[in-house]
């Protein structure tokens, strides 16, 4: 299972695969709600943008790690588009 979030900080698309707990001690398939005070592994899609509330354009993926409180889910399907 896997969350669709948003980082706060550059608007870009994560999509949070690993839930590390509070201290990265233990881990477990990430699943909502998020947990401010947990640590998300999963895929970044550095450069993605919202074009409306379904499209997120992005031009490539790279693994990383953000605290719950970085990250705001979303709500709404999403549909990824490729920009080559």
């Amino acid at each position: 299972m896997s969350i669709t979030s948003r980082v706060i900080a550059s608007g870009e698309l994560f999509l949070a695969t690993t839930d590390f707990g509070d201290n990265e001690g233990n881990w477990r398939d990430a699943h909502t709600p998020i947990n401010p005070d947990h640590i998300y592994g999963g895929n970044l899609l550095p450069s993605s943008y919202f074009v409306t509330t379904q499209n997120v354009v992005f031009t490539g993926a790279m693994s990383a790690v953000f605290k719950g409180n970085e990250l705001e889910e979303v709500f709404h399907d999403i549909r990824l588009i490729p920009y080559r």
